[in-house]
């Protein structure tokens, strides 16, 4: 119990002295407990808020970048190309000043899919999402593991197009940076697995 919430409790009147019991059907009894719960419910209304906040246009859009995480994970060419418009590319911005690495996303599939070993990408917290119309932007940091390790992270920046098949990644913009990162070996965070 806080000392907010005590010093709120302790102004609630009393007969004798004495707390009002549990089950008193007072309007002063109830004023006094709401009131001590007042602070604590509007805490977790905006703790929640970003949670629910996100619109099913957001969702989906996340949702999308995703799947994209999901087909790299099961080396599967044909769900990375489903999550991507046909001629999407795939831009990698490297530490030490080298040129930005361009690739198509076919070729992108086709490179993940002959990988051998786990793969794993994933989101370090929630992205952020930007809509307008029908087009959307989901930018976020993310971690890059294989075969349970350490390899780099960085941050996706992801342009999405709405199609009538839904929503359809046109580029993706990445840094793969390996210091720094939540999940890297020696950062004090203990290394994600599967």
């Amino acid at each position: 119990m806080s000392f907010a919430l005590r010093f709120r409790v302790a102004q609630c009147p009393s007969p004798a002295g004495r707390p009002p019991p549990v089950l008193v059907k007072s309007s002063v009894a109830s004023r006094c407990i709401m009131g001590s719960m007042r602070l604590p419910s509007t805490l977790l209304l905006f703790a929640l808020t970003p949670l629910i906040g996100q619109t099913p246009d957001e969702k989906d859009a996340v949702a999308t970048v995703q799947r994209t995480f999901d087909g790299m994970a099961a080396h599967d060419a044909a769900m990375i190309r489903s999550t991507m418009l046909p001629d999407a590319r795939l831009y990698s911005v490297r530490e030490g000043g080298v040129a930005a690495a361009s690739t198509a996303a076919g070729d992108f599939a086709d490179q993940i899919a002959s990988i051998k070993g786990d793969l794993l990408e994933h989101f370090t917290s929630q992205p952020r999402v930007l809509i307008h119309g029908r087009m959307a932007q989901v930018w976020g940091e993310y971690d890059f593991l294989r075969d349970g390790k350490f390899g780099h992270c960085g941050v996706d920046s992801v342009s999405l197009f709405k199609t009538v098949e839904g929503w359809k990644i046109a580029t993706i913009v990445y840094t793969a940076e390996t210091t720094g990162c939540k999940s890297q070996p020696g950062s004090g965070t203990p290394q994600k697995g599967h």
